[in-house]
């Protein structure tokens, strides 16, 4: 799921804590509640699986162990590192929304983070990815002398 849930909040998750196109996370973190907004295709697919549960079922029938090894045997699979754990997707989730747009404190809010401090650390990831981007084009360029001419490749019509 592409929320930034933590793992102990994956497993605690319920049906009855399944709406339309939200969740809520109860007891998170720092004892309290958060609203989760979903993507519409992803609440159609919740909802359709929370369907015929009870109201108090875990949805996933996983503990946060349990779910940190499936996370690092599916990246085992794919060949990822073995440094991969499963906060590895809530980072990705952060800086995602970032690198998207995002508004810092609209993911302070998703993260659930209690301080702003916490969630600018993944203003440093993404300005890492943007210096990258900019080292690749300039690689680019160096390649491809053309890149920096508007007008290299373009006969003029006669």
């Amino acid at each position: 799921m592409k929320t930034g849930m933590r793992r102990l909040e994956l497993a605690e998750l319920e049906a009855r804590d399944v709406y339309e196109d939200f969740l809520i996370v109860r007891n998170s973190k720092y004892d309290k509640d958060c609203v989760i907004s979903l993507a519409l295709v992803l609440a159609r697919k919740l909802n359709d699986f929370v369907r015929d549960m009870e109201p108090n079922e875990k949805v996933f029938k996983l503990s946060a162990p349990s779910i940190t090894m499936k996370i690092k045997y599916f990246a085992r699979k794919a060949g990822l590192d073995e440094s991969f754990h499963a906060h590895c997707l809530r980072h990705k989730f952060a800086t995602d929304v970032l690198e998207s747009g995002g508004d810092l404190r609209v993911l302070q809010e998703l993260m659930g983070h209690e301080n702003l401090s916490t969630t600018q650390m993944y203003l440093a990831v993404t300005d890492r990815r943007k210096r990258e981007a900019i080292n690749q084009l300039e690689g680019r360029k160096k390649r491809d002398p053309t890149i920096d001419d508007p007008s290299a490749g373009i006969s003029p019509i006669i």
